[in-house]
């Protein structure tokens, strides 16, 4: 099979008969493909992944490959974290759709770089779930991430652009419900608006500091916050107040990326009309019980400073 010019199509053995193929293989010979011409390399599958990954994932897969210089390092992949795997799984299904390697080489670089199985999380928060996360951060700026992101029901690295825009005031109100315009396509995941409550949005606003990744991230970690059954509770949430199931996906990100203007525009509408319903909801089952609760504590308190 002819390779691209430059590049050499992957044989083993000498005068094109195979030696021991398997055994090859098990020592992880393959993987030498990924070193071929590195720099190079590198450059032509950037030019590639430009049309299959988002920015921020290119940046960091590009980073991660340049890494990586021996077999050596290469045969410890599976050891690494699953970025680095992914990013040499990139590189080796570029290498296989520009005819550069066979199919037979593309299956046995994706058995030695090793991807593991996981279970599809079913788990899905309660009521009390949530009100249990609020109130183990004692945090404002956190807290008032957190509750962007259980009002929205937003991805986290969404609600953080709609955090950051609110800060530098790009939204609008409707009554007592706040719209961020986000517009974003990230390939695989998009999200066209942010809704949330009026008010959250000027706490966010007059608060004046951005959020950023890191900080989402430690929250996460700290605190063992699973964002995405946050999103399930919300979608959940949602549709037992009476929301349309196209209405929850278009403003959790999940329509087609290719919508009309038109369409759009008559789903914004009825997302803003529905809303409501969800806001409510949070208002009473989660914020009114956590004030409760606050009110219960303080009470006490005041209570045994008079005994004192």
């Amino acid at each position: 099979m002819a390779g691209r010019a430059g590049f050499e199509p992957a044989t083993f053995g000498s005068g094109g008969v195979e030696i021991n193929r398997k055994r090859l293989i098990e020592k992880g010979e393959p993987l030498k493909i990924l070193l071929w011409g590195k720099e190079r390399l590198i450059q032509e599958w950037h030019n590639w992944a430009r049309q299959h990954l988002s920015e921020k994932t290119l940046k960091e897969y590009e980073k991660i490959l340049k890494k990586y210089n021996t077999l050596e390092d290469l045969l410890k992949i599976n050891d690494s974290p699953k970025n680095h795997r992914l990013a040499f799984r990139s590189l080796a299904k570029f290498l296989y759709e520009e005819n550069i390697i066979d199919n037979n080489t593309y299956a046995e670089l994706k058995k030695l770089i090793k991807l593991k199985r996981t279970k599809i999380d079913l788990r899905v928060y309660s009521d009390d779930d949530i009100k249990r996360i609020l109130s183990s951060i004692p945090n404002y700026k956190q807290q008032l991430y957190l509750r962007l992101v259980i009002e929205s029901g937003l991805r986290r690295s969404h609600a953080i652009e709609a955090f950051n825009k609110i800060v530098e005031n790009e939204y609008i109100t409707h009554g007592d419900i706040a719209e961020v315009k986000l517009n974003i396509n990230n390939k695989t995941k998009r999200a066209f608006v942010c809704l949330c409550s009026a008010e959250l949005a000027e706490e966010i606003a007059n608060l004046g500091e951005k959020m950023t990744q890191n900080i989402s991230e430690n929250i996460a970690k700290r605190k063992n916050i699973r964002y995405n059954s946050i999103r399930k509770w919300w979608y959940t949430t949602a549709r037992e107040k009476g929301m349309d199931p196209d209405v929850a996906d278009f403003i959790q990100g999940r329509s087609p990326s290719s919508i009309g203007v038109k369409h759009y525009l008559d789903v914004l509408r009825l997302s803003k009309k529905q809303y409501p319903a969800v806001l409510s909801h949070i208002r009473k089952a989660i914020y009114a019980q956590l004030t409760q609760k606050t009110d219960d504590t303080v009470s006490g308190q005041r209570a045994l400073e008079k005994q004192k």
